[in-house]
């Protein structure tokens, strides 16, 4: 399950993207005496070309080979959602176009991209531009997940999964967390939105790919949050109901969350 869940996101990115027709990784079977083309240069839109950087990352990281590619491919379709247009950022720009022709050279060098990718990381972190690149998961892509996840080879997902385990989250942590900063932050504004945030987050860690079971824990942990409920008092009422944890229960079961 937490498999096929965390390789969602690289079903969603790819689909749209796959029209490039470039893979992250050049193998054997592909090379050919002729030069490959020039990377093509990016869109002008940043959160456009974030996107198409980290879909190609994914690739990259996953090495899939052609058959692999191939099996992605046929089960691609575009897919767009709105988004906030982000500011033009000089540097920002650059350094994605330099991670994106790194990471499509014939013989990518692994430590140039992990440079490269660090980069882009530390001028995100800045906070002085803000991309709305996150990515929604689509029925379609959900249905397609299990085809794609059953071409992977074990040790691609092991070696992706090692490569991000500080990005999988437990959902018992990841409610305890949120109520943590929603009581540091000692203002109601927000928290309409860190429980949507939440809710979708620990549903679809719990539920999967099975959009019923989704629906069901998203109901449950935002409809049984005190936040939604009583979240004036919260800070000040000792024994004020908080998510917690039922003896013997495991997060995965999600019986855990009680009103």
């Amino acid at each position: 399950m937490l498999i096929g869940f965390l390789l969602i996101a690289t079903i969603i990115l790819v689909p749209s993207r796959l029209a490039w027709g470039k893979k992250a990784k050049a193998s054997a079977e592909d090379s050919s005496s002729s030069p490959p083309p020039p990377p093509a240069a990016l869109p002008t839109d940043l959160n456009d070309a974030s996107l198409r950087v980290t879909a190609i990352d994914m690739l990259y990281q996953l090495d899939l080979n052609t058959a692999q590619l191939n099996v992605v491919r046929t089960v691609a379709s575009p897919s767009s959602q709105a988004r906030t247009a982000a500011p033009n950022n000089g540097k920002l720009a650059g350094a994605l176009q330099d991670l994106h022709n790194a990471l499509l050279e014939t013989t990518p060098d692994d430590q140039k991209i992990a440079t490269l990718r660090n980069n882009v990381v530390d001028l995100v972190s800045t906070g002085e531009v803000h991309l709305d690149d996150e990515v929604n998961s689509t029925e379609e892509a959900r249905a397609h997940a299990a085809q794609v996840c059953a071409e992977f080879k074990a040790s691609q997902i092991a070696a992706y999964l090692a490569s991000h385990a500080d990005e999988i989250s437990d959902p018992e942590e990841t409610m305890m967390a949120s109520l943590t900063d929603l009581r540091q932050s000692g203002s109601s504004a927000d928290v309409a939105g860190e429980i949507q945030e939440t809710s979708s987050e620990v549903g679809r860690l719990v539920g999967g790919m099975d959009d019923a079971k989704v629906k069901e824990i998203f109901d449950q942990v935002s409809d049984c949050s005190p936040y939604r409920k009583s979240y004036p008092r919260l800070n000040s009422t000792p024994g004020a109901p908080i998510w917690r944890s039922q003896p013997g229960k495991s997060s995965r079961e999600l019986q855990p969350w009680m009103c």
